[in-house]
C-alpha cells in the first residue's frame, strides 16, 4: 500500500524509503494539485479543497486558494465546510438500519408516526406518502426553502432555532406537486418529514444516533452537525444566493468566527460540517459496504430518474450519475457561502470529494460534480478531460 500523501500548497518531501510506485502517484498528485491551483487562480473563486481514498485505503489531499483572502489565511486540508445536502446521505444510511432493524420499514405510511399532529391533513399527499417517498423525493410536497417567506423568516430572526413542524408549515395547504410516487422534485422538506418521522420512531434525536452509529464507528472526527452558529475550524464562507435574499455580508462568519444566520434550520435536509477527506472517506465506507449491508446499499442505488442534469438518476439519498468512468454515486451540497461534493467510483474503487468556500457556481466555471471528474481523471489516467 501506498503512503498516505498529503499535498497544500506544495507537494510534501518523499519519504526516504519511498516505494517505488509511490513515484507515479506522487507525479499525479503534483498534477492534480497544480490543476486546481490553476483553476483558482483563472476563476477567482476563494479557495478549494480536494481529497480522495482508493480502493487500497490510501488518502490524499490537495488544496488551492485562501480559506480566508481577505485575512490572508491559506487553505489547509483540514479546514471545514458546511456540506449542504450532503447530510442527507447520513440521514438515509440510517433510515436503512433502522429499518434493517425492523424499527421502521421505508414503505410504512408516514401517517403512522405523524398522522396524530393537528397539522398532518394539510400537507400535501398526507395520506399516501411513504417514508421511501420522501428519501427518494417523490412525495409531491414542494420545497419549502425556495418559498420567499422562509427567507424573509430567517432574516427577521437570524438566530432563531427551528422546530420541524415551522418548516413544514411553509408548505402546508399546498396543492400536491404530483401524486405520492408518480413523480420527483427535490425537496429539503421530505428529509424533514422523515427525520420527525425516525425521532418519532426512535425516541432518539437523530445527530446522537448519527454519530453513535456512522460517524464515530467510521472515524470521521472532523464531521460534525451544523446546528449552532460558533462551528470551529470554518473557511470563510462567501455567499451569492443568500445575499440576495437576506442582504448578509459577503463573509458568512463574522469578525468573532460566528455563522451571521444560524444553519440549524437545514437539520435533516443537509445538517453537518465537514471536510473533504472526510467526505471521501464516508463516501468510499458506503461503496466498500462497510455502511449499510449489500441489499440495503441496492436498495439505496434503485434510482429514479432526476432533473438534476442529462441522465442523471435519484436513489434513497443518493445521486447516481454517469462519467466517463462507468456510473457514479453520491452527493452533492449547497449551503449559502459553500459548495461540496462527494463521489464514491464503483468500477474503480474510489471516492472523491470537492469543496468551494462560495456558493458561486458560476465562478467555477462548471458544476462541482464536473470539476471533481477532472481531478479524479488527472490522479487516475493523467486526463483531465
Amino acid at each position: 500500500m501506498l503512503s498516505t500523501l498529503i499535498l497544500s500548497a506544495a507537494v510534501m518531501a518523499a519519504p526516504a524509503q519511498e516505494p517505488a510506485a509511490a513515484a507515479p502517484a506522487r507525479d499525479r498528485l503534483q498534477a492534480v494539485h497544480a490543476h486546481l491551483a490553476a483553476l483558482q487562480e483563472a476563476r477567482g473563486f476563494p479557495g478549494a479543497t480536494f481529497a480522495f481514498v482508493l480502493a487500497d485505503g490510501t488518502e490524499g489531499a490537495v488544496v488551492a486558494g485562501f480559506a480566508d483572502r481577505e485575512a490572508g489565511v491559506a487553505m489547509r486540508p483540514n479546514h471545514r465546510m458546511l456540506a449542504g445536502s450532503i447530510g442527507k446521505t447520513w440521514f438515509a444510511c440510517l433510515a436503512m438500519l433502522l429499518a434493517e432493524d425492523g424499527v421502521i420499514g421505508l414503505d410504512d405510511p408516514l401517517s403512522k408516526w405523524l398522522g396524530k399532529e393537528p397539522w398532518f391533513a394539510r400537507l400535501p399527499n398526507h395520506d399516501a406518502i411513504t417514508l421511501r417517498h420522501l428519501l427518494r423525493h417523490r412525495s409531491g410536497v414542494r420545497e419549502h426553502v425556495q418559498e420567499p417567506a422562509f427567507w424573509q423568516a430567517v432574516n427577521a430572526e437570524r438566530t432563531k432555532i427551528w422546530k420541524p413542524e415551522e418548516l413544514v408549515a411553509f408548505v402546508l395547504d399546498d396543492e400536491p406537486l404530483f401524486a405520492a410516487g408518480e413523480g420527483w422534485s427535490y425537496a429539503d422538506t421530505n428529509y424533514i418529514l422523515a427525520g420527525m418521522a425516525m425521532e418519532r420512531a426512535t425516541g432518539a434525536r437523530l445527530y446522537d444516533l448519527v454519530e453513535q452509529r456512522l460517524i464515530r464507528p467510521l472515524g470521521l472526527f472532523a464531521t460534525t452537525p451544523s446546528d449552532r452558529m460558533r462551528l470551529p475550524g470554518l473557511a470563510q464562507g462567501h455567499p451569492v444566493l443568500m445575499r440576495r435574499m437576506l442582504g448578509v455580508p459577503e463573509r458568512m462568519l463574522d469578525e468573532d468566527g460566528r455563522m451571521v444566520v444560524n444553519p440549524q434550520f437545514e437539520w435533516t435536509g443537509g445538517g453537518y460540517v465537514s471536510t473533504s477527506l472526510d467526505l471521501a472517506r464516508w463516501a468510499q465506507a458506503i461503496g466498500a459496504g462497510r455502511v449499510v449491508p449489500k441489499a440495503r446499499l441496492a436498495e439505496m442505488l434503485d434510482a429514479v430518474p432526476a432533473n438534476t442534469g442529462p441522465g442523471d438518476r435519484y436513489g434513497l439519498g443518493l445521486q447516481v450519475r454517469a462519467s466517463r468512468f462507468g456510473a457514479t454515486f453520491g452527493h452533492g451540497g449547497w449551503f449559502p457561502g459553500w459548495l461540496s461534493e462527494t463521489v464514491y467510483f464503483p468500477e474503480l474503487g474510489l471516492a472523491a470529494a470537492i469543496q468551494i468556500n462560495t456558493d458561486d457556481m458560476r465562478s467555477l466555471g462548471a458544476p462541482p460534480y464536473q470539476r471533481l471528474l477532472e481531478l479524479v481523471g488527472l490522479l487516475v489516467d493523467g486526463k483531465g478531460d
